[in-house]
């Protein structure tokens, strides 16, 4: 087999092909076949493109992420939905604090990724052979791709990012967490939406996005007696209300938080 080069004309038909994709995303394969010992691939993603979080556990392989073009966040969880570290993923054209060009994912590792510029495109690469039929580890506690949850939870992760800087290089522990060169990690301790109803969604969406956050991390609950951040919570409209209801980020106890209509 020869030579070949990827050039950035392949990448804008590849985003042309996303924008017509109901997933917002395309991606190349630069492997040959599913057999191949080392699975490479570029994605292209769209604004709105939504990548439920999945890891690679029964079948355990290390992922590795690559910015090409433009400027992506992967988000990494534990077990329970919680964001335990964000990363800002980008060429050096989007060079800036907190901003690396590599995320390496150890095995088990529940991610997702999303795109923070129109023009995002990844390569990716993981251990083959890939397996069709194979186990799909999706996190049951994230909503299914295709979903009005689904649009709902992407936008929410890109607030995560709006203003956020990073603090240098990390490591990958002993715990297993992701490694980013030059890379940005927070903690927010904040999950998006489960479900919202489509009156709620519109006033929801209609709030800026710092005062969300806010409102988020301002929750009264009886158990822990002080003020917490909501997780998992849904949405509804009530007697011109907005009502968010979900789980308590210390106790895991119902929490609720009323949003008083106009």
């Amino acid at each position: 087999m020869s030579a070949r080069v990827f050039t950035f004309d392949q990448f804008t038909d590849l985003h042309d092909q996303a924008k017509a994709s109901p997933r917002l995303r395309q991606h190349l394969n630069i492997h040959a076949s599913h057999e191949a010992p080392f699975q490479r691939l570029f994605s292209a993603f769209g604004l709105d493109s939504y990548v439920r979080p999945h890891r690679h556990h029964l079948v355990p392989k290390d992922e590795t992420l690559v910015a090409v073009q433009g400027l992506l966040g992967v988000l990494v969880f534990d077990d329970a939905g919680q964001v335990v570290q964000q990363f800002k993923l980008g060429t050096q054209s989007q060079a800036g604090p907190g901003v690396g060009p590599v995320v390496d994912l150890p095995a088990g590792t529940w991610h997702t990724v999303l795109a923070l510029t129109p023009d995002a495109v990844l390569l990716e690469g993981k251990a083959g052979p890939f397996d069709p039929q194979g186990p799909r580890e999706f996190a049951d506690w994230a909503p299914e791709e295709g979903s009005d949850e689904a649009l709902v939870m992407v936008r929410q992760w890109r607030e995560l990012f709006a203003g956020s800087h990073g603090a240098g290089t990390l490591a990958v522990s002993a715990t297993g967490m992701a490694n980013v060169v030059a890379g940005d990690f927070r903690s927010p301790k904040i999950a998006a939406p489960t479900s919202f109803t489509p009156q709620a969604l519109k006033r929801w969406e209609a709030i800026p996005g710092e005062v969300r956050q806010r409102l988020l991390r301002n929750v009264w609950c009886g158990d822990c007696r002080t003020s917490v951040t909501i997780t998992h919570f849904t949405g509804r409209i009530e007697r011109g209300d907005l009502i968010l209801t979900g789980q308590c980020n210390q106790c895991h106890g119902e929490v609720a938080r009323v949003i008083e209509g106009a």
